[in-house]
């Protein structure tokens, strides 16, 4: 034992120290190990929400909104690196409405007044999608609106945005972007393969009941936009 811990313990031994006040609990109501883990678990309970009720943690839970295999990532800063807006015009992996819905194992869906699309692409983001396109009748060089719908297995994409709208198509949980945007794609695991576009229309981004995640870009407003996804057949 040193001197420091000599002298601490000779001063402890003098340091005045309150009697224990004598509590008169009923036997009933005396706690019992088993409940003590039960009462911390609420106190931290009641802690932690607490702490949610501070403005810059709620808004720090809150920036990632998740609709099927699309992470929304909200206030996420952009890459260094953003590619130009991504052409949908002669894509690989081509093929037709049939052998798209074949190989990724569930049927397509249209919006019945654009008519079938004038080009479909199978596209592998870790995870099957399939990319529709309709082309705009008065410029076959000009899109339309594309509409991606993918399998439920895998996370296929994030997008990079400063603000998005939490809302709904056909009671399931939507986003809307109104804004240009980053669009992220990631092959598999491999951070050094991951990609970024520009994404300048409008998206609209939800999931249904079976599990199949959409995403319809267009130039057409919110309200539009909801009104095609809602019309799938």
């Amino acid at each position: 034992m040193d001197d420091m811990e000599r002298l601490l313990e000779q001063n402890a031994a003098h340091f005045p120290y309150p009697p224990t006040p004598r509590l008169n609990i009923p036997n009933a109501h005396k706690p019992t190990p088993v409940l003590l883990p039960r009462l911390v678990m609420l106190l931290l309970a009641v802690v932690i929400g607490s702490l949610l009720l501070i403005e810059p943690l709620r808004a720090s839970v809150l920036d990632i909104l998740r609709i099927g295999v699309i992470d929304v990532l909200i206030g996420e800063p952009p890459p260094a690196t953003v590619l130009p807006p991504e052409s949908l015009i002669n894509l690989a992996g081509e093929m037709t409405l049939e052998q798209a819905s074949q190989r990724l194992g569930f049927t397509l869906r249209l919006p019945p007044e654009f008519g079938l699309p004038d080009h479909v692409y199978l596209q592998d983001a870790d995870g099957r999608a399939a990319v529709l396109v309709w082309l705009n009748p008065d410029d076959p060089h000009a899109i339309l609106l594309s509409l991606y719908e993918f399998a439920m297995r895998g996370r296929a994409y994030g997008k990079l945005v400063d603000v998005a709208q939490n809302i709904q198509v056909n009671g399931q949980p939507a986003a809307w972007i109104g804004v240009p945007h980053v669009l992220q794609y990631q092959a598999g695991d491999n951070l050094e393969e991951r990609q970024s576009f520009l994404v300048e229309h409008n998206v609209l981004i939800w999931a249904d009941a079976d599990g199949i995640t959409y995403r319809l870009e267009s130039e057409f407003s919110m309200e539009r936009a909801v009104e095609i996804a809602e019309s799938l057949r």
